[in-house]
């Protein structure tokens, strides 16, 4: 490996650091400190320094002193990503800058709480509409805990809350998903158009059995709160079996609970009703997660020239839509998306009319079709008819509608290393986006140091010594050191002493394994055996 040359230069003006730059160094990293020292008179004093800006060029490397700058002049200074490799530039925006760093890393501090999207309701009646949904909430799962006959569960599921407000007085009705036809939901959509204001709350699920998928069993579960009215969804939340509970042996019922129950605390606070998700869950397969979080919440318009005794809008399908039977029958289906396959995830959920009829929301990359796109509509007798046809993930849309939304999509290749290759041409407008708006990279930015760290354990045969973690195997200690050294930030410990891998430490090791197999079914296996609580050393 090359060693580069490196020398320092102090500098006093900026005028001077823009002529190492015209002389063509770039910024590659920057260093500061915060500390506290003694004065003269024995008192603590906060002592910064922004000092230190470090440039490259081709085998050379500068460390340039700015600290009598001033304390912000190298603080302005970051690291962004291009889609093609890593560059630095100065900051434009330090407030977008600084949420969108808050929002990336949440997933190594679980104090925070991601927000994608914020709605507000038209109602004075705030805390009554939230007393409703508890209380039916509560009422479903003590109905299940009253009779416990295990099937029962699936009613919390099979029903829909209505919530009807009219001279500022609310109502409420409960219908049931599995006798409700399109004729009936289009007939209460028509009938909350007459009316001050009306609501609708549903839990869903959604579950892979298939063996084509390479997907494993795991459990989606949802909920949606949607104004019908204005047909505008107000808040969507999911969460995985892994995300509530790693212990593959607490019950299906008592998980469930637990997950309803927190998905509902998490869909509103103050005023506010919230659509709430991690970056990325520890799963390769968590990819398309954010892609149905845009499904659900963005306002497309749909196709109009269909017969709209059976369109729906795509939050009324996660809304009403009846979830197929649990260990019986896919109600989602992926396959990964990489540089050489399509890819796919497909959610079906089936709604009524003189008889079933499967509706399907797809996310492909499809012959033919230059980008990852929205396909939503059902099938009737085999044929496809569709609401929404080859609708791209247009990043230029999405960030507009939700920037921290886009910051989840492009989080995607935290843990699927296939999809982070992919976003450069797969992706509609993502090179245009991440030029203009630097501070919405970081994702980028991430991906590429978590590929830097895998390629300097493969090129100093460290690889094989690093999965062992993971197979609770032996590790060699001075290896194991040698990795510590250089990058100390890869493993954690528990209050047990225990080692095991840091979120960071997580995503460098799913780039280190090749074959296809393992790495769809590593981070499941080792979330389940581990807790990702340690202390990061």
């Amino acid at each position: 490996m090359d060693k580069k040359s490196k020398k320092l230069i102090k500098i006093k003006t900026e005028e001077e650091f823009k002529e190492l730059l015209s002389q063509g160094y770039i910024v590659v990293d920057r260093s500061g400190t915060i500390a506290m020292a003694k004065n003269e008179k024995g008192e603590l004093e906060t002592t910064k320094n922004f000092g230190h800006i470090f440039l490259e060029k081709n085998n050379e490397r500068i460390t340039v002193d700015c600290s009598e700058l001033g304390a912000l002049f190298a603080l302005q200074y970051n690291q962004f990503a291009n889609i093609d490799g890593v560059y630095m530039d100065k900051i434009s925006d330090h407030t977008a800058k600084s949420d969108v760093e808050m929002y990336t890393y949440e997933h190594f501090d679980k104090r925070r709480k991601p927000c994608v999207h914020v709605e507000k309701i038209n109602s004075k009646n705030f805390k009554k509409i939230i007393d409703f949904l508890k209380e039916y909430a509560d009422s479903e799962i003590k109905l299940y805990q009253q009779n416990n006959s295990g099937k029962n569960m699936f009613n919390l599921f099979s029903n829909v809350l209505i919530l009807y407000e009219n001279n500022d007085e609310i109502d409420c009705e409960i219908i049931d998903k599995n006798r409700t036809s399109i004729q009936k939901i289009l007939e209460l959509k028509n009938k909350s158009k007459e009316i001050q204001n009306c609501f609708a709350f549903s839990y869903f699920y959604i579950y892979s059995k298939s063996n084509k998928s390479k997907f494993s069993p795991d459990v989606f579960l949802g909920c949606i709160f949607y104004d019908l009215k204005n047909e505008k969804t107000i808040s969507f939340n999911l969460s995985s079996r892994y995300e509530n509970e790693p212990n593959p042996k607490v019950k299906t019922p008592e998980l469930f609970i637990k997950s309803c129950k927190m998905l509902l605390e998490k869909s509103y606070q103050q005023e506010n009703f919230l659509s709430m998700m991690h970056v990325s869950l520890f799963h390769a397969n968590y990819t398309p997660l954010p892609w149905m979080y845009f499904s659900a919440l963005y306002p497309f318009e749909y196709e109009s020239d269909n017969d709209h005794t059976s369109q729906i809008t795509i939050p009324e399908f996660f809304l009403f839509g009846i979830s197929k039977e649990l260990n019986t029958e896919d109600s989602f289906y992926y396959q990964n998306v990489t540089q050489n396959s399509r890819g796919s995830a497909v959610i079906r959920f089936d709604l009524l009319d003189e008889k079933k009829i499967d509706y399907n929301l797809r996310f492909d990359v499809s012959k033919g079709e230059k980008f990852l796109h929205i396909d939503f509509g059902h099938y009737v007798d085999g044929k496809m008819t569709k609401f929404l046809a080859h609708y791209p993930l247009d990043m230029d849309t999405i960030q507009k509608f939700s920037k921290r939304l886009f910051v989840s999509i492009m989080s995607a290749g935290f843990y699927d290393p296939d999809f982070g290759k992919i976003l450069k041409n797969k992706i509609k407008n993502i090179a245009e986006i991440v030029k203009q708006y630097k501070e919405l990279s970081e994702p980028l930015k991430i991906m590429h140091l978590s590929d830097e760290k895998a390629k300097w354990l493969e090129d100093n045969y460290l690889s094989e010594d690093y999965k062992k973690i993971f197979n609770d195997e032996f590790v060699n200690e001075v290896k194991y050191k040698q990795i510590l050294k250089q990058y100390p930030h890869l493993y954690s410990k528990n209050q047990k002493g225990e080692i095991g891998f840091s979120h960071e430490g997580l995503m460098v090791v799913i780039r280190c394994i090749k074959e296809e197999n393992i790495k769809l079914n590593f981070l499941e296996k080792y979330y389940s055996k581990h807790s990702i609580d340690h202390d990061e050393k």
